[in-house]
């Protein structure tokens, strides 16, 4: 403390001497930083009007400049030129956008990275606009590139949507509703819902795209009652032209007119050019499916007017090609081909523009304008010097008696704070240890008590069968009829079956909990393995008279572990048996589905209730039932099936209607890129089986 204090102390005798001197460049950083919160106070309320008024915006955006150029700063002369980008941006000059972002770019450091991830957002939306998809993606992918060093998943989900949006553009709609879902993961988890419903819209226009209406309504009208009574949603008249789309390609004209008009009144209270001239467009569009000639001419001229006055050309084209089409329908095919080779050539010189020429002469005024504002800079300087002076003296002694008091409450509240974070941190460390603790012996106590269950009651039972059944053999044996010994003995049987079966599912089971079964994958043919199991599962479906059908095309190579493909295939089969009423019908099938393999088993058995379906594959849910003709069951099977094919790197799932049937499924990844073709020996493509 008393080496800070005095090191301050000697900082302020020197500050003092200098200060009687000429005037130093400390003088005339500290009129800098003066400057500087004024240029900032400028900026902020610029950027405060965007909202509100943009003729208000663009006055800061030039008074900034100006003050900017005056004092010699680059920096906030790079921020005019951002702002200048906005307002140009949201008044639909799109060229402007480009040329003042270039601007800023080289006017703001590399360390600025939210602003200049701030200025390729914007110039990769004015591209899109504009209608060069390439630059676009260039600017998004850049904008994303930086929010990631950022590290703010905010800004990473709008980049990620406007990424969608330029695949969107390109139509390639995989790639686009993969950056939109990964968008919407973090609005959802965010809790953003103006987020989640432009991202509702934005995939409602992959489903328009293609063709599916029904999907595509709905995701419009959600995102819809999200916004309706929001104001200021740039994007709201974008979603109420898409509803008004929809209906129109449904033949509901009048409906479409409506949300069209709502789209251009929405417009025009936001005062988004283009907005408003694609509201035209698509009501001269739905005025000519009406045969309203009179009010589809004026509503696509108006359209056409605003796309060439703000030169937006990518609604330009869709003037002239509506144009052509208004003149074809009148009969007018004089003006219907005039319009149309108005629509080729601009479409084939889209891509070719050249802006060069346009940001040279805009770098060059600005040169010229810096160079006049320092002349009449350093011309006033020398009139500032002698206050300059008096201004240092008293600024010195301020900085003295305030650091004195800064340090002291530094030094109290570090101390502060380090205690409070140490007891935290502990706490916290503490906190988590207990949830994992309780986490897991909630898990433990899960699977015991189901271990417990089964071994008391359901392999307790064939047991009793088997002690009872031979206790009576023993002590009547010779009292017995041959017939009733028969049957009694069938039955012993039977139990002692059944217990075999539960009891090797339980060791199935407990050894996969307890890590003993280990995990060896190869590479196998899967109809191979299948056909074995369906040889098994034969017998099994021949005492029911169930007809058990297999059907592939060709043969699937994988790479798991072939036991554990066993056991599902098993697992799956006899349930399908076991819940199949006699002369019923079980068909296994395996096909591939985008680049997976697909094994299903599918039966006509008296299916699965809806309630009961969240209740499969759960230890906690306990759920089983008796089959057809009262087979017995753990309900660990399904539960040994999911963890089976989910250590393989596939999935699992059902779908079943009560009294109709149940089809179990599930997935995994085929090895070799090339699929090995049927042989000859394999047989016929259907393998049927009748019982």
């Amino acid at each position: 403390m008393r080496l800070l204090v005095l090191f301050l102390l000697v900082f302020q005798l020197s500050a003092s001497e200098r200060s009687m001197a000429e005037i130093s460049p400390k003088n005339d950083n500290q009129e800098y930083e003066v400057n500087r919160d004024q240029l900032q106070t400028i900026y902020e309320l610029g950027t405060s009007y965007l909202q509100v008024s943009l003729d208000s915006a663009n006055v800061y955006a030039n008074r900034l400049r100006c003050k900017s150029v005056f004092i010699g700063d680059t920096l906030y002369l790079g921020y005019a030129n951002l702002l200048e980008a906005k307002v140009s941006y949201r008044k639909s000059e799109y060229n402007r956008t480009v040329n003042f972002i270039e601007e800023a770019l080289k006017q703001l450091s590399d360390s600025l990275l939210v602003d200049r991830a701030n200025c390729f957002n914007i110039c990769g939306n004015a591209y899109i606009k504009m209608g060069n998809y390439k630059l676009a993606l260039k600017s998004h992918l850049t904008c994303l590139k930086i929010r990631n060093q950022l590290g703010d998943e905010y800004f990473i989900s709008k980049s990620l949507n406007n990424i969608g949006s330029v695949f969107f553009k390109l139509r390639d709609y995989n790639s686009a509703i993969d950056y939109y879902n990964k968008s919407l993961e973090i609005r959802i988890k965010q809790k953003d819902l103006t987020g989640i419903a432009l991202l509702n819209n934005n995939i409602g226009n992959i489903y328009f795209e293609k063709g599916d209406r029904v999907n595509a309504l709905i995701k419009y009208f959600n995102a819809f009652h999200t916004i309706d009574k929001e104001q200021n949603i740039y994007w709201k008249p974008l979603l109420l032209k898409n509803i008004g789309e929809v209906y129109q390609s449904k033949g509901e004209i009048s409906k479409a007119i409506v949300f069209y008009q709502r789209a251009l009144y929405e417009a025009r209270e936001m005062d988004d050019q283009a907005a408003v001239a694609t509201s035209w467009i698509h009501l001269g569009r739905a005025y000519l499916n009406e045969k309203r000639y009179n009010q589809s001419l004026g509503a696509i001229k108006k359209a056409l007017s605003i796309s060439k006055k703000y030169k937006i050309p990518e609604l330009e084209l869709e003037g002239d090609r509506c144009l052509s089409l208004f003149y074809e329908q009148r009969g007018d095919y004089q003006n219907s081909l005039r319009f149309q080779k108005e629509y080729s050539l601009l479409k084939d010189s889209l891509f070719r523009q050249n802006n060069r020429k346009e940001i040279a002469e805009m770098s060059a005024k600005y040169k010229l304008d810096k160079i006049e504002k320092e002349n009449i800079y350093f011309k006033q300087k020398s009139k500032i010097q002698e206050l300059e002076i008096e201004k240092q003296n008293t600024r010195n002694k301020y900085f003295s008696i305030l650091s004195v008091l800064v340090l002291a409450v530094v030094i109290y509240t570090v101390r502060s704070t380090k205690q409070k974070k140490r007891h935290n941190v502990l706490l916290k460390e503490k906190n988590k240890t207990i949830y994992k603790q309780n986490k897991e012996l909630g898990q433990l106590n899960a699977t015991k008590d189901k271990f417990l269950s089964i071994v008391a009651h359901d392999l307790k039972n064939p047991f009793n069968a088997v002690l009872g059944f031979s206790d009576l053999l023993i002590d009547r044996y010779f009292d017995i009829e041959e017939s009733t010994r028969m049957e009694y003995l069938e039955i012993i049987h039977k139990s002692a079956a059944n217990g075999s079966v539960l009891l090797e599912t339980l060791l199935t089971w407990s050894r996969s909990k307890m890590g003993i079964m280990t995990y060896n994958p190869i590479e196998f043919d899967l109809i191979d393995v299948a056909s074995d199991e369906l040889e098994i599962l034969k017998d099994k479906a021949l005492i029911k008279n169930i007809e058990l059908e297999f059907k592939f095309n060709m043969s699937y190579c994988v790479k798991a572990d072939i036991d554990m493909v066993r056991t599902v295939i098993r697992n799956l089969g006899n349930n399908a048996i076991k819940f199949t009423k006699e002369y019923g019908k079980v068909i296994l099938s395996v096909s591939e589905r985008s680049g997976l393999l697909y094994f299903s088993v599918r039966d006509n058995g008296i299916g699965i209730k809806f309630d009961d379906l969240s209740k499969l594959f759960k230890l906690d849910s306990n759920f089983t039932r008796p089959g057809t003709s009262n087979e017995k069951g753990t309900g660990l099977g399904l539960i040994l099936c999911r963890e089976f094919i989910e250590k393989n790197g596939g999935s699992i799932g059902v779908q079943s209607q009560e009294g109709v049937g149940s089809e179990f499924w599930f997935t995994l990844k085929i090895n070799s890129s090339e699929i090995l073709k049927k042989t000859s020996t394999r047989g016929a493509e259907v393998k049927s089986l009748s019982c």
